[in-house]
């Protein structure tokens, strides 16, 4: 089975526990996601499952040799620290990681590409490194 070249990843949730302490301190500021659903988000995704499960919470696995990995968050969202931990454990496992925090800018703001112009620059910085890896 032949692996990916690489992975990007939008505001990813990493932790269904909903441990990282953007958690609470962004609460109030994240204008996409209502924190005071997650509960309920979890024990939808889980059903039953524990949110330490690694298959659940990647911030929980294990990624030795893993592909490079193009990551970002915005810096009022309410998985900031899940996209900075995460950026962490993958360069801890040895993983190439392109981290990108921007200010100010709503989850998943790359989807926003029509309204927000920091999307489009998005987008076009991932298609970079996108193609910058079909070289490896």
């Amino acid at each position: 089975m032949k692996k990916p070249i690489g992975c990007f990843a939008f505001s990813p949730l990493t932790d269904i526990g909903f441990t990282g302490e953007s958690v609470k301190r962004n609460g109030t500021s994240d204008v996409v996601l209502p924190v005071e659903r997650s509960d309920e988000m979890a024990e939808m995704y889980l059903q039953g499952a524990s949110p330490r499960d690694p298959r659940a919470s990647p911030l929980l696995a294990a990624f030795d040799g893993g592909v490079p990995v193009w990551i970002g968050a915005g810096t009022t969202e309410i998985l900031l620290d899940d996209t900075r931990r995460m950026a962490a454990h993958l360069r801890n496992s040895g993983t190439d990681v392109t981290e990108v925090i921007e200010d100010d800018l709503p989850h998943v703001w790359p989807i926003f590409h029509n309204l927000l112009p920091e999307a489009v620059t998005t987008l076009k910085q991932v298609a970079t490194w996108i193609n910058s890896l079909s070289g490896r």
